[in-house]
């Protein structure tokens, strides 16, 4: 089916009608803390103006559990599938339609899950979409930027080790390719690096600075976070990006 002939596209562009801007939550590898950085990020924003929180991770889906969601479902409406709502934020998960099971998708499967929860998601006005990506450069991340295209502007999270940079640094290299916004690049989990710093100069990306490494973090969800050291640390760093 070529582009433009797909009747979910349509779909896709009229629910996006009903939305600011959308911030993509990105990293090159796992386990940096991107998927708790998108979440609590979303509380934080959420203070001011309207946001929703769209978690399009297939394989590894976080956010329902990062909100104490586990188990809570959308609701049907004639106009579309209503999301959950927790912290005030409307919040939807592939994770929904799977039920708490592993999806054995891959490829073309994974774009087309993604369209169908796109087009059917009915998330109302809202000022902001947080979407947090699954790692990597993939399917997924390549179909987030071409769908919501200039309307969106991407965050990558990274940690600040040369191992997790230099993998990150390519997504990030990519995203420039295809003409991406990127509202810059946080080092999560330790100290600020300037090997990043003068990385992100060079390609003319904000560096954002970093939030400690804070162990009490661990499983602890969005509400438990709240009004810890690691959220001020963040806020910090959102206000650098503009996004408080």
């Amino acid at each position: 089916m070529t582009e433009g002939t797909d009747p979910r596209d349509g779909l896709i562009r009229r629910r996006l009608e009903d939305t600011g801007s959308v911030v993509i939550f990105s990293s090159g590898k796992g386990g940096v803390g991107k998927s708790t950085i998108a979440a609590c990020s979303a509380y934080l924003m959420a203070g001011s103006r309207s946001v929703g929180i769209l978690d399009m991770d297939i394989h590894g889906p976080s956010i329902p559990a990062l909100f104490g969601a586990r188990g809570t479902g959308f609701r049907e409406s004639r106009d579309g599938l209503i999301p959950a709502r927790v912290e005030n934020i409307p919040l939807m998960s592939i994770d929904m339609f799977a039920g708490g099971r592993g999806l054995p998708v891959r490829g073309a499967g994974k774009v087309e899950a993604l369209k169908d929860m796109l087009a059917i998601t009915n998330f109302g006005p809202i000022d902001m979409l947080v979407v947090d990506m699954p790692p990597g450069t993939g399917d997924e991340f390549l179909t987030a930027l071409e769908m919501f295209g200039d309307r969106c502007s991407v965050l990558f999270v990274t940690q600040p080790s040369a191992l997790s940079w230099n993998v990150t640094r390519r997504a990030v290299e990519i995203a420039l390719e295809m003409k991406s916004d990127i509202a810059g690049v946080i080092q999560n989990m330790g100290k600020r690096s300037g090997r990043i710093s003068s990385d992100c100069s060079r390609m003319h990306v904000p560096s954002l600075g970093a939030v400690g490494y804070h162990s009490s973090v661990g499983d602890r969800t969005v509400r438990e976070l709240r009004g810890s050291a690691f959220m001020r640390e963040l806020k910090k760093v959102l206000e650098n990006a503009s996004l408080l």
